[in-house]
């Protein structure tokens, strides 16, 4: 028993020390990798110049997707603040279309619980008569509650009070100047549910309620008694609906839109604010992130081509790791570790640098707002400069990720080369030719070349098709995809391209002899490098030229864009009854107005066939009030000719729903008042921005001052007016001591969009300047790795007599070469590419568009000459070190 026991004891201790060993052998393996990438982080703090460089690169790179992150963030929330300040709360309308499809309460729950949908208000909104003498007035009969709707505007009244307790009303201006009444009369209002009778306890204007022309306002509980068949249980006919996220109203009226079904209409009474802001926006973010992308670009490049050249020169050492059995992945975890670093590093320096260029870009566009904005008002943006987690964590990461995938390419290309091949290689400080393997090469650039030489075909018969209008292929993904496939096709051709032989052969003939024979030598070697800076100066000179176009479209066509669509007028007078002739002449009269367009409404029956519908007439002088608030014109007998479409005689302008209400076409009649037939001549948006206020009137149409006569039966009088002044604090000061007119300030659209586009000009140009200073760095860095890289060569021939003057003047024009090819080929292929995308920017800035901007092409020529004189004082820099350090190769390590 006693061997059986001293079995089992021994079977037990090794049965207990089985897990330590294997413990021990994970352990070991982990502190081998961080052995490996200990090595790595020695190796990171080698060659500082090149790294600190590299570092420079990234962190440009991640503070200006931190800053434009951070920047168009900021836009997005200013603007969601301006929609909802300069225009009523009401986001969305919901309007019954037929009479036995009222909004009862079960419809009005379902769209509360819309996920975006904050508040609801019901209204009603009737039509009735009254009878003045022999002649009946129509008016609109309003049924709100005050108390709900306190938050939505007001009512301006001209005399008594707003009262609507009881069987009190409140009447609009126009309404008491028709109806020839005083505060205090009992008004009978004739409707379809009989006769009733309401006390005038006060009017004024009512615009600011989103109610237009002659109208009765009444409570909503008086509505209901009076309609309470046709509205049972408290429903109604019209719904306002505030949202939570004003950039949601168009998917929330979709939403809704389905909820509710075909009887009712569902209006997005912001569309034109929204429309406005949302294409600047997209534009912004455009730029921005065609910015960005471009830096990132610049920055994995500039990775590439050092860590390709350390590794290169590092082959001994690499192959001196895996002669002593490091395997293969763990070298490269080596390598990898290194790249790391220097992403860490950079991702950490990018987020401190974007603290000063974001607070630089938001404190410019601050200013600049300031300066050219003398109303104090809310204007469209407040840019600041804000760093979320979530930013912070998504830029740092995409400038590691950006650096190591950059990285990875050399890393794997040093780990792959055999041992033997890598201990021959001993940096002696002359420069072979720098090339990759042929079989890796071969691969690498035949699959640039057939993809690009596809994808260009694609896009040129796109190109082809837009020039010559061929509409043949219409598609503007084809359109987008030409900058990345020509960017492809020339990286492809770029052996051929970065060194032509024709551009050699003009340079030699304006050398020196000595300098031309060493020149013609030199060029030879170092091959990967001129591809890294033809590549290089190719991608800048398309950013710079497509960056620019796109400055100049917004800049350039923003007046003739989005504010044809949208109202210049930044005063609007409103009249009350009182107020004539006299009083609009006087407004005509002030100093500091520029344009005044007169403005008046009716509420009308409309008629087609045997359709019958009320709605709202304006009278406009066409003209003048295209320039102040020009409506969205969908079809016209003329559109180029915009609102003078109207000269024609007995004619109108009429909005898409009332078109759809009425069956009428474009070249229709439509019946006014059983007064005139109208000529239809043009279809305008159910959304117009009179007065820059929400219409909850949908049914409306326009006509001029003569027409405007025949349809009421009287001359026209304004009963508003839009004014564009060069002061309007002022001219609102001077209008209120009119009687009768009541000025208010208006925080216009284009005004502010003004302003916003000088600050995001300002936040271009600090991009692309960021962009111009890590090219010039690149040409640095490239020309001094040249130097270094060759300083026994450039020893002997110090040696031989020649001058520091003329080795460097060699090796600046050595990268003078390709930094020539590249600017060309990159013209070339910026004209390619803005031909290939006018199709799209014309469409999306009303045609402004510019196929050559010669202030970019300037720029593009002083980076090429700025570079290649870096490049020479770089070189300069490194052959006037002591001959005997250059023929021993001592130098510090950097």
């Amino acid at each position: 028993m006693g061997k059986t026991d001293a079995k089992l004891k021994i079977a037990q201790l090794k049965s207990s020390i089985s897990i330590p060993i294997h413990r021990i052998y994970v352990i070991g393996g982990l502190l081998v990798m961080l052995g490996y990438v200990g090595l790595g982080v020695k190796f990171a703090l080698r060659r500082r110049r090149v790294a600190i460089f590299t570092i420079l690169s990234i962190a440009i790179s991640v503070s200006l997707l931190l800053s434009s992150f951070s920047m168009g963030s900021s836009l997005q929330k200013s603007a969601g603040e301006y929609i909802r300040t300069t225009s009523s709360p009401v986001d969305i309308t919901v309007s019954s279309t037929k009479w036995d499809a009222p909004i009862d309460t079960g419809l009005m729950n379902a769209i509360s619980r819309d996920p975006n949908v904050i508040n609801i208000i019901p209204r009603i909104e009737e039509t009735a008569r009254v009878q003045n003498g022999s002649e009946w007035i129509h008016l609109l009969l309003v049924g709100l509650n005050s108390g709900e709707e306190r938050h939505i505007g007001g009512f301006s009244v001209t005399a008594g009070s707003f009262n609507l307790n009881e069987s009190f009303c409140f009447m609009s201006d126009t309404a008491m100047q028709l109806t020839n009444l005083s505060i205090g009369d009992h008004i009978e209002l004739h409707t379809s549910a009989g006769i009733h009778f309401f006390e005038i306890a006060g009017y004024g204007n009512v615009l600011d309620k989103g109610v237009v022309g002659p109208a009765v306002i009444i409570h909503i509980s008086s509505a209901w008694d009076i309609f309470g068949i046709r509205y049972p249980d408290n429903s109604s006919n019209k719904l306002l609906v505030e949202v939570e996220d004003v950039f949601g109203i168009p998917a929330t009226v979709n939403r809704l839109s389905s909820v509710c079904g075909t009887d009712f209409v569902i209006a997005n009474q912001k569309s034109y604010n929204l429309w406005t802001v949302t294409v600047f926006l997209t534009q912004v973010n455009s730029v921005l992130g065609t910015l960005v992308i471009a830096a990132f670009f610049i920055a994995a490049l500039r990775v590439f081509s050092s860590y390709f050249l350390i590794f290169t020169e590092r082959k001994f050492e690499t192959g001196l790791l895996l002669a002593f059995g490091a395997p293969r992945f763990q070298v490269l975890t080596v390598l990898l570790t290194e790249i790391s670093i220097v992403g860490i590093t950079g991702a950490i320096a990018g987020v401190f640098m974007s603290l000063l260029t974001g607070n630089i870009m938001a404190t410019l566009a601050s200013s600049i707002i300031t300066i050219v904005s003398p109303i104090n008002a809310e204007v469209l943006f407040e840019p600041s400069f804000v760093i979320s987690p979530y930013l912070l964590t998504v830029s740092c990461i995409s400038g590691l990720l950006m650096t190591v995938l950059a990285g990875l390419i050399p890393a794997i290309l040093a780990t792959r080369q055999p041992v033997v091949e890598s201990l021959k290689h001993v940096y002696s400080g002359v420069a072979g030719p720098v090339s990759i393997a042929s079989k890796t090469s071969k691969m690498i650039w035949s699959s640039l070349l057939a993809l690009g030489f596809t994808l260009s075909v694609l896009t040129s018969a796109q190109l082809i098709s837009d020039l010559f209008s061929l509409n043949l292929i219409r598609s503007d993904l084809l359109r987008v995809l030409s900058v990345p496939s020509f960017l492809l096709l020339i990286g492809g051709l770029s052996t051929y391209l970065a060194r032509p032989a024709s551009l050699v052969k003009i340079i030699q003939k304006y050398t020196r002899p000595v300098i031309r024979k060493l020149f013609s030598a030199s060029l030879k070697r170092r091959s990967i490098g001129a591809l890294l800076i033809f590549n290089l100066f190719v991608s800048v000179s398309v950013v710079f030229l497509l960056s620019s176009n796109v400055s100049y479209t917004l800049l350039s066509s923003w007046e003739n864009t989005i504010g044809w669509r949208s109202s210049s007028a930044n005063v609007v007078a409103y009249l009350d009854g009182t107020a004539g002739v006299e009083e609009i002449e006087q407004i005509r009269s002030q100093q500091n107005i520029s344009e005044i367009s007169e403005i008046s409404e009716t509420y009308q029956f409309l008629k087609h066939q045997a359709v019958i519908e009320s709605g709202l007439v304006f009278g406009i002088e066409p003209e003048t009030f295209q320039n102040l608030a020009t409506i969205g014109i969908q079809e016209s007998f003329n559109l180029s000719a915009g609102l003078a479409v109207l000269d024609m005689t007995n004619s109108c302008i009429i909005s898409d729903f009332a078109a759809q209400e009425l069956n009428v076409q474009i070249g229709g009649e439509v019946e006014v008042a059983d007064r005139v037939n109208l000529t239809v001549v043009a279809i305008c948006e159910s959304s117009a921005p009179i007065f820059l206020f929400t219409i909850i009137e949908p049914r409306f149409l326009f006509v001029n001052t003569e027409t405007w006569q025949g349809v009421v039966g009287e001359p026209f009088l304004a009963s508003g007016v839009l004014l564009d002044s060069q002061d309007p604090e002022s001219t609102v000061s001077d209008l209120s001591e009119i009687p009768g007119v009541y000025p208010i300030l208006v925080s216009t659209v284009v005004y502010d969009y003004s302003a916003a586009i000088d600050s995001l000009s300002v936040t271009i140009n600090l991009t692309l300047g960021l962009l111009l200073f890590v090219v010039i760095i690149s040409a640095m860095l490239s020309g001094w790795s040249a130097a270094t890289a060759r300083r026994r060569e450039i020893g002997m021939l110090r040696a031989q007599g020649m001058e520091s003057e003329e080795i460097a003047k060699i090796l600046s024009l050595e990268n003078a070469v390709p930094m020539l090819s590249g600017l060309i080929a990159g013209l070339v292929v910026g004209f390619l590419a803005n031909l290939s995308l006018a199709h799209v920017v014309k469409r999306f800035s009303g045609g402004h568009f510019s196929f050559l901007d010669y202030q970019s092409i300037f720029l593009v020529i002083m980076i090429f000459l700025i570079s290649v004189l870096t490049s020479y004082f770089a070189s300069l820099r490194a052959t006037k070190a002591p001959v005997a350090d250059l023929l021993s190769n001592r130098q510090k390590t950097s």
